[in-house]
Formats: structure tokens, C-alpha cells, sequence
């Protein structure tokens, strides 16, 4: 049997005149990476009145402990497995995390109590403060005791999903805990308010479930939704005491700095939060810049780089390369 031949087109669009810039190639070797698609349907679901082709699936009985974000096609809902990146979390004796962290540990175990006089077994709890104050590790802090017990997480955007959610979970799973986190809710009542309201109080609430909620302007809320029975507990998350940002800055230079230093450090850091922290951290141990230009610049806001500063800046980053060991400048 003879080898056929293709024939390649120019750019022109036209195929080569010249035999010696005609490019031949055999069809077996332009065939030779090509592998036939698996087919994307192998069998059926039969859901009684309604019969799907699927492809390849492995059914579970529960869904697995992680975290999940909640989305819909034109198939209905389903579950994205969600991995949240955070910094070493920070756990320490402050009475606002240990009253949030305390509170969801002991409701999971009172259910009967719940039932008993009639009530959803169920708890709405709402921080609020200011950017920075901890909220955000707060949340993360009780995802992580949900996720050590083997339960879950939904991260809600869309209330009438999460609706949507713990009714196909409850059909599967009864007695699964879940934590339902509503972040920025002030964002969700501009657009969803009904649908969080029922969230609350409507048709469609069930048992066994947290929803924990957080808004850096508690202001933009409607009072009803800020009335008992909807948010049981509204808390404010203000800027840490002095413990804890003792506790911060060991957690971050034990071993790496003197007992002194970090008191130092506690001192001038007196009315910010942890994100005004953390720049100092890293504005000092990992850019190498003085404490005292880097307080100056957290607390008084918006900076004016004049010719000379700029000059200064321009050549500390260039000295700071990932060979170099920067030495922190903490000297007021």
C-alpha cells in the first residue's frame, strides 16, 4: 500500500510552487498524538420522571468534611470544594473570641433542649467592627473547630442557594452540622434581603445550623434585621488590648527578638488593629524599613513621597534581595 501525502497551504492561502519548499507529511505521522475523546456520557440517572445521560460518577452518602462555596446550573445546585489561604491563625483569651468560639461549641449539643420547648435548632450570630479587627480570624478560628469535627462549611453568597442547600442536605444527611457563613452581609441585604430574612424566620429553616454573619457597617443594616430572633447575638469586634497584641508579636518573634523589643512594640502600637500590625511586621522584618517612618506612615494615613524620600525608597528595595537577611531597624 502506498503512503499518501498531504499537502501544506503558504500563508497566501495558495499551496507552494517551488518542489523544494513544498513540505509533504505522511497521514500516519500527523495522526501519530491523536487519541479518540473518551465519550463524555457512559450511562444514566433515572429520577423518575426525569432520565439524564452522566458520565463516570462516584456516588457519596455524605458530603466530606471541607469547605464548600455554593453554585447552580441549568442541572440545579451544586457544591465547589473551597480552600481558604490564611496566615498562622491566632487564638488567645479575649472575651469576644472565646464568647463566639465557646457559644457554637456548647449549641451543637443542645438540640434535644432546642426541640424539647419547640424551637429550630438553630443560632444566628453577627460580628461587626471596623476592617482589621479580627472578624475574618474569628470566622476562620470556627471553621477550623467545625472542620476538626467533621462537618462543614458553606460559604454563602446567595442566600436563596443556601435555601436550596440545607434542603438536598437534609434530605441526605438530617443530623449533618453546618456552619453557614455570610460575609459582608450589608452587600447581601441590598440585593437579597428577602431571601435572607427567610433564612431566619421563613418556611425553610431547619435544624442544626450556625449562621455566622460579619459587616464592617452594622449602619447600612434595616433594624429588622438586626432584631432578636434574626441575628441572636450582634457583637462588636473592636481593635485588640494590649494581650493581644503581646500575643501577636510573640507569636510572630519568639526567639527572634528580646522581651523588651516586643514591649516596645505593644506600646507604640496602642489603638491599631491586626492589619495595621501585620504592615508593621512586614514593613520592618521583611522591607527593612525604620518603625518609627513606618508608624508615621500607618497613622497618618495617605503618604507624600517628596524627591528626596523617593530617592531613599528606591534604593532600599533595591538593596533588599531574597539572598539578604534583612536586619529590622525597631529603634524609635
Amino acid at each position: 500500500m502506498k503512503t499518501r501525502y498531504v499537502r501544506i497551504k503558504g500563508y497566501s492561502g495558495e499551496y507552494l510552487d517551488k518542489e523544494s519548499e513544498v513540505i509533504e507529511q505522511p497521514i500516519s505521522e500527523i495522526n501519530r498524538d491523536y487519541k479518540e475523546p473518551k465519550p463524555q456520557f457512559t450511562q444514566y440517572t433515572d429520577g423518575g420522571l426525569v432520565i439524564r445521560p452522566v458520565g463516570d460518577v462516584i456516588l457519596i452518602k455524605k458530603l466530606h468534611s471541607t469547605i464548600y462555596t455554593l453554585n447552580s446550573d441549568m442541572q440545579g445546585l451544586y457544591f465547589t470544594p473551597h480552600r481558604v489561604k490564611t496566615d498562622d491563625l491566632l487564638k488567645f483569651n479575649d472575651k469576644r473570641q472565646t464568647t463566639v468560639l465557646n457559644e457554637i461549641k456548647s449549641f451543637w449539643g443542645l438540640k434535644p433542649r432546642f426541640n424539647e420547648l419547640g424551637f429550630v435548632h438553630k443560632r444566628g450570630i453577627l460580628l461587626f467592627g471596623a476592617p482589621g479587627t479580627g472578624k475574618s480570624c474569628i470566622l476562620k478560628l470556627v471553621m477550623n473547630s467545625i472542620l476538626k469535627e467533621k462537618d462543614i462549611v458553606l460559604l454563602v453568597k446567595n442566600p436563596n442557594l443556601l435555601v436550596s442547600a440545607l434542603n438536598s442536605i437534609r434530605q441526605v444527611e438530617p443530623e449533618r452540622r453546618i456552619l453557614a457563613v455570610l460575609e459582608d452581609v450589608d452587600e447581601m441585604v441590598r440585593y437579597n434581603e428577602q431571601s435572607l430574612l427567610g433564612l431566619f424566620d421563613g418556611d425553610s429553616q431547619q435544624d442544626g445550623i450556625v449562621l455566622l454573619g460579619t459587616t464592617n457597617y452594622i449602619d447600612k443594616l434595616p433594624p429588622r434585621m438586626l432584631r432578636t430572633g434574626r441575628f441572636d447575638r450582634v457583637i462588636e469586634i473592636g481593635n485588640p488590648g494590649a494581650s493581644g497584641r503581646k500575643l501577636y508579636f510573640e507569636s510572630k518573634l519568639k526567639g527572634k527578638e528580646t522581651e523588651e523589643v516586643i514591649g516596645n512594640l505593644v506600646k507604640v502600637t496602642k489603638g491599631m488593629n491586626f492589619s495595621m500590625m501585620k504592615e508593621v511586621m512586614v514593613s520592618v522584618y521583611c522591607l527593612g524599613y525604620p518603625l518609627k517612618d513606618v508608624l508615621h506612615r500607618i497613622k497618618n494615613g495617605f503618604e507624600i513621597v517628596k524627591p528626596g524620600r523617593s530617592k531613599y525608597l528606591d534604593a532600599k528595595m533595591e538593596s533588599i534581595t531574597k539572598a539578604n537577611v534583612v536586619k529590622a531597624n525597631v529603634r524609635l
